[in-house]
C-alpha cells in the first residue's frame, strides 16, 4: 500500500478511466477502502487483544494513513490532501464501527 500512495506520480497508471473515476471523488472511495482493509489487517495482527483492538487497529491504520500523507510531499507527482487524509480515517473507523456493532 506505502507504494501505491507513495510512488512518483509518473509511475502510476492513468488510463482515462482511472482519471475520470479520481476527478468524480472515486480516489477517495478508493482511500477508504485501502484504510478498510488496513484496519481489519492490524486488528487480525492483534487477535487475542480484547475487544478494544478494534479501535487501537482503526486509529493505527489511520495515524499510518497521516504518515503516509506526509511521506507524498516529497514525490513528483503527488502531494498532501486533507481530503484523502479524512478518507483513510473514515475507511479505518467505518470497520471500527461494524466490528463494534457485530460484537453487540
Amino acid at each position: 500500500m506505502a507504494y501505491l500512495l507513495l510512488a512518483p506520480g509518473s509511475d502510476t497508471p492513468s488510463p482515462e478511466w482511472l482519471v475520470r473515476f479520481a476527478e468524480l471523488g472515486g480516489d477517495k472511495l478508493v482511500h477508504g477502502v485501502l484504510f478498510f482493509v488496513q484496519a481489519a489487517a492490524v486488528a487480525w495482527t492483534m487477535r487475542g487483544a480484547g475487544p478494544s483492538r478494534h479501535w487501537t487497529a482503526a486509529v493505527t491504520a489511520a495515524l499510518y494513513g497521516l504518515v503516509l500523507e506526509f511521506g507524498q510531499l516529497g514525490v513528483e507527482g503527488r502531494g498532501w490532501d486533507v481530503a484523502d487524509v479524512v478518507a483513510n480515517a473514515a475507511g479505518a473507523g467505518l470497520w471500527a464501527v461494524l466490528q463494534a456493532f457485530r460484537a453487540r
